[in-house]
């Protein structure tokens, strides 16, 4: 079945699940299974126009949330849906898959490291027969240039981001100064507890929270 899904995933069919943002299910019979969710889209546009005129994610959320604009599901934006949002290659026309792989807690998956990176040979997009990608234009809400300089954009404000200052305080030895491979901010450090026939012993170590709120 995986491999099945896998080489269905290579011709741009989805995989399944609930639509992702701009999109909806088609009710058409023998075409694309999603189709683009108009005033999802035009949200999703006006997204992409703010960030690449240079506001994060904070203030992309604080924005829609101003204008009365809430998600799918009613609630209010957050900055790590935000970034979530305009990081799926999905909306340029590249469904993706395998983008997750199973976490440390039973039933969690966490993101694959360059899980937006359609250069990442590990995840499955449409390509061409040269392995570039290959739009699907009836997926395209915005075009591949401008998406991958949204991503360039996040990027570039993850690793120039302002430590949160939780990740800068603690009495392990190598607090503020390691990174998160996936997302590039710096990772809090924290201790677990575990009893022994000796006793009980206190063990340091370093999480990102941003890891973990995707394996949640």
């Amino acid at each position: 079945v995986s491999a099945v899904m896998r080489e269905r995933a290579k011709q741009g069919h989805w995989s399944g699940g609930p639509p992702p943002y701009g999109f909806r299910l088609s009710e058409r019979k023998g075409g694309l299974p999603l189709e683009i969710e108009p005033r999802e889209a035009e949200i999703l546009r006006e997204m992409v126009r703010m960030c690449l005129e240079g506001m994060g994610g904070k203030v992309i959320a604080r924005e829609l949330n101003r204008r009365g604009i809430r998600t799918r599901t009613g609630r209010l934006w957050r900055d790590d849906r935000v970034r979530k949002v305009l990081q799926n290659s999905i909306i340029a026309g590249l469904p993706a898959y395998d983008r997750t792989r199973p976490g440390s807690r039973p039933g969690s998956r966490v993101r694959v490291r360059d899980n937006w990176n359609i250069w990442n040979p590990e995840i499955i997009i449409p390509r061409d027969e040269h392995g570039n990608p290959k739009p699907i234009p009836e997926y395209q809400i915005v075009p591949l240039d401008q998406w991958l300089e949204v991503i360039k954009a996040i990027r570039a404000r993850a690793l120039n981001r302002t430590p949160d200052m939780r990740s800068l305080r603690g009495l392990a030895l190598l607090t503020g100064f390691l990174r998160c491979g996936y997302c590039g901010r710096n990772l809090n450090s924290s201790q677990v507890a575990l009893k022994h026939r000796t006793g009980r012993n206190v063990y340091w170590y370093y999480r990102c929270i941003t890891h973990l709120r995707v394996g949640a």
